[in-house]
């Protein structure tokens, strides 16, 4: 297929399990619903460029394979580009995501210069007014939008592994549990997730363990890519 062509619509995905001798141990093919392609993304990973972005779900039981879930990007600097003032984003691929009833992962991550000192975006929450003003960002994405769209977890920055600057799990680990505190306010159900870990650094997620994260989130994300 082209790429025009992977854009928007139904797509068929065949996918095979082979063994490590290379047979083939499993066959499953589904016609799935794919979202358009995010055009006005802060960031535009190539998943969401190829209007690919989700989680792909295989079900043995059923022979199903469904792209079902969205991940959206609510980016803290452009959504509060003023102190106190935000900006609802990604209006249509919310609507989008509730027309083909894809649920929505609401990722909101990087720090926000008009917090913190005009440091750069690697810089980590590392002040209680800075991680107090992270979650209530949250909250405003989850006020705005939770009670008309499909979202299933609120996860918590992107490759703070990677991103969160000096390394410090005990800091990202304090504001995950603030930020979920706040989000439980307005629904106890509220699920949350880790930012995504890259490289297979699990190690990172053990550190975030051992400083008190479990019970406080619900799900770990991982990018499962390794360079």
């Amino acid at each position: 297929d082209s790429i025009k062509g992977l854009l928007k619509g139904r797509h068929m995905i065949k996918i095979e399990v082979l063994s490590s001798d290379g047979n083939v141990v499993g066959s499953y093919s589904h016609t799935a619903r794919i979202l358009p392609p995010v055009v006005d993304a802060y960031l535009e990973p190539f998943t969401r460029v190829m209007g690919l972005a989700g989680a792909l779900a295989v079900s043995e039981a059923n022979h199903v394979a469904q792209l079902g879930t969205h991940r959206l990007e609510f980016t803290w600097e452009v959504g509060e580009a003023e102190k106190g003032k935000y900006t609802k984003l990604f209006a249509k691929d919310l609507e989008d995501a509730k027309k083909t009833g894809n649920k929505i992962v609401a990722l909101v991550d990087y720090n926000n210069r008009v917090h913190n000192g005009g440091r750069t975006f690697n810089a980590g929450v590392d002040t209680k007014d800075n991680i107090d003003a992270f979650a209530k960002y949250t909250t405003f994405i989850q006020d705005t939008y939770k009670k008309g769209y499909p979202i299933e977890y609120f996860e918590i920055w992107n490759e703070p592994n990677g991103t969160w600057v000096p390394r410090n799990t005990t800091d990202y680990t304090y504001t995950s549990e603030i930020t979920k505190r706040e989000l439980m306010k307005l629904d106890k159900r509220e699920k949350t997730a880790t930012g995504s870990v890259a490289e297979g650094d699990f190690a990172f997620v053990d550190e975030t363990l051992e400083a008190g994260l479990y019970p406080n989130m619900d799900a770990v994300a991982n990018h499962p890519y390794i360079r």
